[in-house]
């Protein structure tokens, strides 16, 4: 027990000891000091009272507090989950249901309902696709050769061919490029230009077609300088291929005949010596060649194909 004395009248008391601040005045000067407030009417009755609180609204002791409490709840009405009915919830976090029966026999549904669900999937087995697939590309029915994916094609190459340019095409779709204005090197003519390689380039067209016609003849006046001075017999390139079986000398892998340039395996002849070194354009320095193969060799003497 602790002994407190009242600031005021001097009366001394008793109470227990305790956590906090100590009052400074006894209960009846504190109440003294208290100044009545003065009388309201009630919001729900309409009689007067004198208020014990500053923010009292309400009168005590006939349940006005509680009246108005009921007739807010009226104003937000809620509809009950189970049986979808209006009604004014007594307590504010009580919106879902409009009773305790309602509430259980929505447990008793979802159970229920969970229940059924998990039958089914005890139940369930996966249904087997179709032995036969129809191809996308093609229309021609095929049997199955994969079960775990979705088959689309029919597995030729022909229809992945497709398959791949028509997939390239939706990921990569063709944007033009903008046009360029170009001022030629040469004859310093304006032009516009569009497309893949407008951005390098530096001639007009009649001077880009007269600059490939020198660059080919300046090509070929070497060449035939070159033959002028080194062994040459007659030849016609059938023999060569004929001769050594249409098999190429660099890489030893056969030629398909039926190739045109500019493929890469096409055929052509190649100097096993080359020109620019020395060599003779005669058959007995001559091989046939795939087309890559040729490039590769360029004129070195011995292969850098492989």
């Amino acid at each position: 027990m602790e002994i407190l004395s009242c600031d005021k009248c001097g009366k001394e008391w008793e109470r227990e000891i305790r956590r906090g601040k100590k009052p400074k005045y006894c209960v009846s000067c504190e109440q003294a000091a208290r100044q009545p407030l003065p009388p309201r009417l009630c919001l729900v009755c309409g009689v007067e009272y004198i208020p014990t609180q500053t923010r009292q609204k309400y009168c005590i002791g006939r349940g006005c507090k509680q009246k108005a409490t009921y007739r807010r709840g009226i104003k937000a009405q809620y509809y009950c989950n189970y049986c979808h009915e209006p009604f004014n919830p007594k307590v504010s976090d009580r919106t879902d249901y409009c009773g305790r029966e309602c509430s259980y026999n929505w447990l008793h549904k979802r159970k229920d309902e969970r229940a059924a669900l998990k039958r089914i999937q005890d139940n369930w087995k996966p249904n087997k696709p179709s032995p036969e697939v129809e191809c996308e590309i093609c229309g021609k029915v095929v049997p199955r050769k994969v079960w775990g994916k979705k088959q689309r094609l029919c597995g030729s190459r022909e229809c992945r061919m497709e398959h791949g340019r028509r997939y390239t095409r939706t990921k990569y779709p063709y944007v033009p490029l903008p046009p360029k204005e170009i001022a030629c090197v040469i004859c310093n003519v304006k032009a516009t230009y569009q497309g893949k390689g407008s951005g390098h380039r530096k001639y007009c067209d009649g001077c880009a077609r007269e600059v490939a016609s020198r660059a080919h003849k300046l090509q070929t006046r070497k060449r035939n300088l070159r033959l002028k001075t080194v062994r040459r017999e007659p030849y016609t390139p059938l023999q060569i291929y004929k001769r050594d079986k249409w098999v190429c000398g660099i890489c030893d892998k056969p030629i398909n005949p039926k190739l045109k340039h500019p493929h890469l395996h096409s055929k052509t002849i190649d100097h096993v010596i080359p020109l620019s070194k020395g060599g003779a354009d005669a058959p007995d320095n001559l091989q046939p060649a795939h087309l890559i193969c040729n490039s590769y060799k360029c004129d070195n003497v011995v292969s850098s194909c492989g």
